[in-house]
């Protein structure tokens, strides 16, 4: 990882020589496609607020200073200390809760790594013309569910996912792919972690509040 912006860097000098700017383009659109589709992910998450009685804008502007700091950590897991000090701080969410949630939130959502690798994935197919059975698909996406187990929330997991799915598909000359992908995603997937956490944990922080005030109520 310490010299993984070198291997870019001779990454996208390999996709200029072998393809010229229109393999560039490519990257780029992938980049965009991604990008497009976190956002429905992101989508999803707000309505789960607003179901949960949480107010979106406000949620949204309480936690963009926290995703500002989780850029520099760049780990869901190495950064659950200062997530958990903040969403107490800005949100109001109970510490103790925070305590015994945040660290098996952080080892077990895995929404960042199953969307990213699942949407490179199918970019590499559609991308080579590939055509594969309905269960070829639904073994992809076993696969990437347990590869993103294998490296939950920690650098480096799109260059390693994306590798054994190249393998698996039997796509030659991809290694650049893995390497630039880890690259321009690999932030992306660690920010999505990290507000799937902190969703998780204020929906579940205000259903027990309501509980506890239901049981004073009766």
């Amino acid at each position: 990882m310490l010299f993984l912006p070198v291997f870019c860097f001779f990454s996208f000098l390999h996709l200029l020589l072998k393809g010229g700017f229109a393999d560039l383009i490519d990257v780029l659109m992938c980049w965009v496609l991604v990008l497009l589709g976190a956002g429905l992910l992101l989508l999803l998450y707000a309505l789960r607020l607003k179901l949960a009685g949480i107010k979106v804008i406000g949620f949204i502007k309480g936690i963009m200073p926290i995703l500002k700091e989780n850029i520099m950590i760049n780990s869901a897991i190495d950064a659950v200390p200062l997530n958990i000090r903040q969403c107490s701080k800005i949100f109001g969410i109970s510490r103790s809760y925070l305590e015994d949630a945040m660290p098996v939130l952080a080892q077990i959502n895995l929404d960042g790594n199953c969307f990213i690798i699942m949407g490179i994935t199918m970019i590499l197919i559609v991308s080579n013309g590939a055509s594969l059975l309905w269960w070829n698909y639904l073994l992809l996406a076993i696969l990437v569910f347990f590869l993103s187990i294998g490296a939950p929330n920690q650098p480096g997991s799109i260059l390693i996912g994306v590798l054994i799915i190249i393998h698996y598909l039997k796509i030659p000359g991809m290694l650049p792919v893995a390497i630039y992908c880890e690259v321009l995603l690999g932030t992306v997937q660690n920010l999505i972690n990290v507000v799937g956490d902190i969703v998780i944990s204020a929906i579940d922080n205000r259903s027990i509040i309501a509980g506890s005030s239901a049981g004073s109520t009766k």
